[in-house]
């Protein structure tokens, strides 16, 4: 969040929208920066909405956040012509990105002159695999083998619209879609972690198939 916002000059009467208000992590930030504009958050989850609205009561009416309950496609139509924004702000909004083209190109239509769009993205082509975790001593197992040549399937299928594009293709659409990009970094993050088969299960079953 902090890293979003650091990139993201907001004046105190700017309007915000928030692609994906699920967790407020972005939302109430945006809304404590913005005390005199007015900020919209969109979230598609049910109890997300409900837990969103349930502490935007305690804001004075005038600060608290419109939030709508829909699909992003269906709720950003709804804003065209309706508003603009000075600032729109997305995380991992473009996971399946060839077949959410038409939201961007909405999107520059709800831009305010001289706003910005703000995005941050995990790229899952270029996440870690299973088969960088292997031991240098176990590389020489039939398994091994076995697991690169499924990655090997599963990263370069093209119908795949988790793993068919990479951040300069997200960059080409965005500019495609109208936008002009005046800042582009990519941030690598690490983690240690303990492994359990738990793990395994739910990254084989739910991930790979």
């Amino acid at each position: 969040r902090d890293r979003i916002f650091s990139h993201i000059n907001l004046e105190r009467h700017s309007r915000v929208l928030i692609l994906k208000a699920d967790f407020g992590m972005l939302l109430w930030e945006a809304c404590r920066r913005t005390p005199e504009g007015g900020v919209y958050g969109i979230t598609d989850s049910k109890d997300h909405f409900s837990v969103i609205s349930h502490y935007a009561v305690n804001l004075p009416a005038e600060e608290r956040p419109i939030i709508l309950h829909k699909k992003l496609n269906d709720a950003v139509k709804e804003l065209i012509g309706n508003v603009s924004f000075e600032s729109i702000i997305g995380m991992n909004i473009f996971s399946r990105l060839h077949s959410q083209v038409d939201i961007l190109k909405k999107l520059h239509s709800i831009i305010a002159d001289k706003g910005t769009l703000s995005l941050a993205e995990t790229v899952p082509s270029a996440s870690t695999r299973l088969s960088h975790l292997i031991e240098e001593a176990d590389k020489d197992s039939p398994n091994y083998s076995f697991l690169l040549d499924a990655e090997k399937v599963i990263f370069n299928d093209p119908e795949n619209e988790m793993t068919n594009w990479d951040s300069n293709m997200l960059k080409k659409l965005v500019t495609d879609s109208g936008f002009s990009i005046t800042s582009s970094m990519t941030h690598d993050y690490k983690e240690q972690k303990m492994i359990t088969p738990a793990d395994l299960e739910k990254w084989i079953t739910r991930s790979y198939y």
